[in-house]
């Protein structure tokens, strides 16, 4: 595989190549919703469901997305601007909802594991909730990652 080409194709890339330098969470929402389709089709059984989820302070919200396979959750998706990605009280927030997201719906995901994406930006961090013995679960952290950005000089 050549390292120096995207992973995905140029029409999956280009919506987060144009989000503006400034950009608010909502300003991604065409980009990963176009992501989320390119992986879970239209055609198939998976159903991607886009919401606005307002928080206790107006001005801070999150788009989110959540992927269901016949009718069952089995991806959470949460974005956030990538400006607050420097603040450790907003990686912390999302962390806690995503956490309270896998917990109350893991009983409810077919696969062995749940996955949450919180997104700042194309900055990710990957959560996972498995099943253990007698129902209980453990959630820890995958990986984070980034999406490169092109920006035209």
């Amino acid at each position: 595989m050549d390292m120096t080409q995207d992973p995905w194709p140029k029409t999956v890339m280009h919506p987060f190549e144009i989000v503006p330098m400034r950009a608010h969470d909502t300003d991604f929402y065409g980009a990963y919703n176009k992501l989320l389709y390119h992986l879970f089709p239209a055609d198939t059984n998976f159903l991607v469901l886009p919401g606005a989820y307002p928080r206790r302070n107006p001005p801070d919200s999150s788009v989110e997305f959540m992927v269901f396979y016949n009718d069952m959750p089995v991806l959470l998706l949460q974005v956030k601007s990538p400006d607050s990605l420097r603040w450790p009280s907003a990686r912390e927030q999302a962390d806690i909802e995503n956490r309270r997201r896998l917990r109350d719906l893991r009983p409810l995901c077919p696969l062995p594991k749940l996955y949450a994406v919180s997104a700042f930006g194309t900055k990710t961090a990957v959560l996972r909730r498995r099943q253990k013995r007698r129902n209980r679960s453990t959630c820890l952290a995958v990986r984070s990652t980034g999406v490169r950005r092109h920006h035209p000089t």
